[in-house]
């Protein structure tokens, strides 16, 4: 596939006279190539063609954007494991606090307000975990995106670091499925 050689030898080779066969330019936004290739076909038309380095690379992209929702469920799985892990925490801290429950059942307090005590204690642990869970990706990702200190073998990839792309809704999307799990988990009657 690949062959380095001058202009005037490429042409020689296949024949063409003092012409040009292609044009590459370079963007300072490499994620607006899409667009800037579907206005160049747009405004020049056949025969001339323009394609993004996103459609000549068609598959390595296809194979991470399976690798993203492979990832996203296992981080799914985790906040669910996560979850059950606050329920199993409530349920021992109830256990452990027998004593103190019999207490305040005996001063007038309802089964409800006792389960809303813990019902607010798992929320607490839940939201904190989420919110410190952003907050350390985002400043992981930036730190990424910034220094680039995570480096790709040669030959392998088309970049030398690992590209960093912060998305708002990545996170949103997160954070509401963990935010979901830890208010699920949290409300379970057989905690209490």
């Amino acid at each position: 596939g690949l062959v380095y050689l001058g202009i005037e030898e490429a042409r020689s080779l296949l024949g063409l006279g003092p012409v040009a066969t292609g044009v590459e330019a370079v963007l300072h936004d490499p994620y607006a190539a899409p667009a800037v290739a579907a206005d160049i076909n747009d405004k020049l038309g056949l025969p001339y063609y323009a394609e993004s380095w996103t459609e000549v690379h068609r598959n390595v992209f296809e194979a991470l954007q399976l690798e993203k929702t492979v990832y996203f469920l296992v981080l799914l799985l985790i906040i669910l494991v996560s979850s059950f892990t606050i329920v199993s925490a409530l349920y021992m801290i109830v256990m452990a606090k027998r004593r103190d429950i019999a207490v305040l059942k005996a001063m007038g307090a309802t089964d409800r307000s006792v389960a809303a005590i813990f019902v607010a204690k798992g929320l607490l642990i839940g939201c904190f975990g989420t919110a410190a869970g952003v907050l350390l990706g985002y400043l992981a990702c930036a730190a990424l995106d910034r220094y680039e200190f995570i480096d790709l073998p040669e030959g392998v990839f088309y970049v030398s670091t690992l590209p960093v792309r912060i998305v708002a809704s990545n996170f949103a999307m997160v954070a509401s499925a963990s935010r979901n799990a830890v208010v699920s988990a949290s409300c379970q009657r057989h905690a209490w």
